[in-house]
């Protein structure tokens, strides 16, 4: 993320077709930022998605074979233990995908963060190759399910038909998806409810016979069966084997939640919510529904023991032709077809956006990260795409031999993607632990955990162990039966190791303390606030105001105020421009901006703004514009001076420069660079509230011509004061925050914002300086050599006081640094382009500040040191060339 100058640069023009690193921690350039996924799915989305976006033919059509194999009394006690175990890892994975629940945050994402990047390799492949071997099993099921009316119709038209659907909603913005699935999600949902309510009326002898069932075949045939072998010995062979094939409808659920948490608004509001309605989809629907097919359809049914694969195998179908009902069946059938779509449809997405994932953090080739305008990652869509080619392999295949070798294979993905998952959360809650990082953090903490996560991870170690256990009986050993049970742990542990091998420096897993927890805060906070205060903006921001006046003031003012908050704006850069657009698109704030260079042509005709978040705006002017801040006066007192100048300590002072424009009622917001900026201010000016704001943004301005091409996050919180209670510089923090998000931006409060601006210093004391000093770009810096000699060190120097000041920072930040900025990205910095014009550059809060800092710890920074030298040469000359 990227942050410009104010008048034109030659070598960045508006419209650049240069695409740099989406970068979370808000470095400074000029470049256009590479396109990702989008929040594109609203909370109604996820939570149906969530609710039924997986129910597939696993529990309309394959639950009638688990019924056959093992009897009513093991079929409804497998949902039941299954629905626990995996209400066990659903609660474990809630806890961490709301924590941090980050585009392309897919579990394999936090295996990498949480535990080691070897584990998050082999769970991403896991994931890409389960998800889309699920494609052609669901494909492979619809076209089985059309069978049922007998259309003289080969099979491969059928899939066909239903291939060319899911792959063009998938290639669709992900908003089109979502709408998709919510109404087929919303179909499986009433269909179910209505089986529900059919069964029931049968089980009181509603139907056209009015033969009441009650439970008769848990009588005749029986609630048990015996498997293989006979005795009790038998029972417990059927038990286990019903266990094991009850697995497939619960398959890969968790994770999809996880995977839609990265495109879902407001996550951290938004999936405690979904994990709730989960909870009663598997108490509805799966134990439910398993106990109304137990009443209504005998286990011994001829299409359930014949082998048959199709919808006539459907335990509701065959319930209902038994009870006499007409048509129903086709109209069960009908949402079967459309059941096992919708779910093909789901594990499209899921296989497209773990490749995306993978390709992310590097584990993939880049080609799959890249997105169209929309969000849509084209590239994984279409190579996921491919593995639904594996269900014509029906038109020349046994049905039944597909179906059951497909059934298998994935049961494996999911065992083992389950015992990863209770890995990574023992993992991610000891780093919690460790770190003590406050439980409030933790928004979304079940009471079963950790010892659910032990309880589901010892079990589905087990089950993935004995997945296949009937192949080792003497009169059912198949080679083919054996290696679909078994094939996937060598493959996957395979992967592992050589993974593994090739990076044998690294640890076998990230030690607690160096857990990275606070990587991706900035973005995930920045987009929704946790908790929505039940106050309205006015209301906050009255009460804000009240608190600042006098008590004998109070009254009048608080029934006198104008209903927006006067904002003063100083520095209208590209960012300060940004920022002035954002807080008058709120509707609730009056802006007034003071601008120099750009003044006439912004007066004579507006900005054009081009941008990410708020489309294209042509002629857009802030309410107020003055050259000087001695002409903006009369348009004030103002609620709130934002400075988004640049911060030269060594060239001017600032409380000097906004000191006429503060009075008793105003709150100063910095959005500025640099470290330890706050303290002067606070000194200057002891009867104002302090905000401090890191902004996370990309745009560049060229006299009015504005190009905002990364979205604009704000970090924001009160610097404290010890003349205001803490609820009053709340109040203020809050109000400013709200005017800011009303605009269409993202502005989140945090409780500590130098984390923030060490992280952000980071990338600004390395590539910025040495960009500057050297007038070579970030690519040209690296294709020379100066990533291991120069930018590695000054970040090394920068980790190493941020972690002394008591900031805590993985291992891994400056991988990740220097990943956010590619080669072919070819970043000009701020601090190089004011080389360039020989203006004054930001030395002292971005280099002086942390080596005073360092000094007073006893932190060495050499390299930090040298650069700072050779750019207070430049300084010096710039400063006296001007003068």
């Amino acid at each position: 993320m990227m942050e410009t100058k104010t008048e034109g640069d030659s070598d960045n023009k508006v419209g650049s077709h240069v695409a740099a690193s989406s970068h979370p921690e808000s470095i400074e350039a000029t470049e256009t930022a590479e396109l990702s996924t989008k929040r594109g799915l609203s909370a109604r989305h996820a939570q149906f998605i969530a609710l039924g976006g997986t129910i597939g033919t696993g529990l309309f059509v394959g639950s009638g074979s688990t019924l056959a194999r093992g009897g009513p009394a093991f079929l409804v006690g497998s949902y039941v233990v299954m629905s626990a175990l995996i209400y066990m890892v659903l609660t474990a994975v809630i806890e961490i995908s709301t924590y941090l629940p980050l585009p392309g945050g897919t579990m394999n994402y936090y295996g990498s963060r949480y535990v080691s990047r070897s584990l998050g390799f082999m769970m991403g492949w896991l994931y890409f190759y389960s998800f889309a071997i699920f494609v052609p099993f669901e494909l492979t099921a619809s076209a089985l399910v059309i069978e049922y009316w007998n259309p003289n119709v080969n099979n491969a038209v059928w899939i066909t038909i239903m291939l060319v659907m899911v792959v063009g909603l998938n290639l669709l913005p992900v908003k089109f998806y979502g709408e998709t699935e919510f109404w087929f999600a919303g179909l499986k949902v009433l269909t179910i409810v209505g089986l529900l309510i059919l069964s029931i009326v049968l089980f009181f002898g509603g139907g056209p016979s009015h033969e009441r069932l009650y439970f008769r075949y848990w009588k005749d045939p029986g609630a048990t069966k015996e498997l293989i072998v006979q005795g009790d010995a038998g029972r417990f062979v059927a038990a286990l084997s019903t266990l094991l094939s009850s697995v497939l409808p619960f398959t890969f659920s968790p994770e999809m939640v996880v995977v839609t948490a990265g495109e879902v608004q407001s996550p951290r509001r938004n999936l405690p919510k979904i994990a709730r309605n989960f909870f009663w989809r598997l108490i509805v629907f799966y134990i439910g529904g398993t106990i109304a097919i137990s009443v209504i359809c005998p286990s011994n049914a001829p299409p359930l023991t014949s082998g048959s694969s199709g919808a006539a195998a459907s335990p509701w179908v065959v319930g209902i032709k038994n009870a006499g009902i007409k048509g129903l069946d086709s109209v069960i059938n009908a949402v079967v077809v459309t059941a096992a779509w919708s779910a093909g449809n789901s594990f499209l997405y899921l296989a497209s956006r773990s490749l995306y994932s993978m390709a992310c953090e590097g584990s993939a080739p880049r080609i799959f990260k890249r997105c169209t305008k929309q969000g849509v990652p084209i590239y994984a869509v279409i190579a996921s795409s491919l593995f639904s080619l594996l269900a014509y392999m029906n038109v020349n295949s046994n049905a039944a031999d597909v179906f059951n070798w497909l059934l298998n294979l994935v049961n494996t993905g999911g065992f083992i993607s389950w015992v990863c998952c209770g890995i990574i959360y023992i993992r991610f809650r000891k780093a919690c632990d460790v770190q003590n990082l406050p439980k409030s953090a933790l928004v979304a903490r079940s009471f079963l955990q950790p010892v659910g996560s032990y309880i589901s991870l010892i079990m589905f170690g087990l089950l993935c162990l004995l997945n296949g256990f009937t192949v080792f009986f003497p009169s059912r050993w198949s080679v083919a039966d054996f290696l679909s049970a078994y094939i996937g742990l060598p493959l996957f542990v395979i992967i592992y190791v050589v993974h593994r091998f090739l990076h044998r420096a690294d640890s076998w897993a990230i030690s607690s303390h160096k857990v990275d927890l606070k990587t991706g805060l900035a973005e995930l906070e920045a987009e929704e606030s946790l908790e929505e205060p039940k106050e309205g903006l006015r209301a906050r921001f009255k009460r804000h105001r009240r608190s600042l006046l006098p008590d004998s003031a109070s009254y009048l003012d608080c029934n006198t105020m104008m209903q927006q908050a006067r904002v003063l704006i100083v520095g209208c850069g590209s960012v300060g421009t940004m920022c002035a657009y954002t807080l008058q698109n709120s509707g609730d704030a009056e802006v007034t901006a003071i601008l120099r260079s750009n003044y006439d042509s912004v007066q004579n005709q507006g900005y054009h703004i081009n941008s990410i978040d708020h489309g294209e705006i042509d002629g857009w002017k802030p309410h107020h514009m003055e050259k000087s801040l001695r002409d903006a006066l009369k348009h004030g007192p103002f609620d709130f001076v934002l400075v988004a100048m640049k911060n030269l300590p060594d060239v001017y002072s600032i409380s000097d420069v906004i000191g006429p424009a503060i009075s008793a009622q105003t709150s100063i917001v910095l959005v500025q660079n640099g470290i330890d900026i706050e303290q002067p201010l606070l000194e200057a000016f002891p009867n104002n509230i302090l905000l401090s704001g890191v902004p996370l943004i990309g745009c560049e301005l060229n006299g009015r011509e504005m190009l905002h091409n990364d979205p604009d996050i704000l970090q924001l919180a009160y610097w404290s004061n010890p003349r205001f209670t803490l609820e009053d510089q709340s109040n203020a923090c809050t109000a400013f925050a709200q005017l800011y998000n009303n605009g269409g931006a993202k502005c989140n409060i945090q409780t500590d914002i130098s984390w923030f601006r060490w992280r952000k210093l980071i990338w600004n004391a390395s590539f910025n300086t040495v960009c500057a000093i050297t007038n070579l770009d970030s690519g040209a810096i690296q294709d020379a050599g100066g990533l291991d000699s120069l930018i590695r060190p000054a970040m090394r120097d920068v980790v190493a006081v941020a972690r002394a000041a008591g900031n805590i920072f993985s291992d891994e930040i400056l991988d990740d640094m220097v990943a956010f900025t590619p080669k072919e990205a070819r970043l000009k910095p701020s601090m190089q382009v004011d080389a360039v014009r020989q203006k004054p550059m930001e030395i002292e809060v971005i280099l002086g500040n942390p080596i005073r800092t360092a000094k007073k710890l006893g932190v060495p920074v050499p390299t930090l040191e040298f650069l700072y030298s050779l750019l207070q040469t430049k300084q010096w000359s710039f400063l006296n060339l001007e003068k």
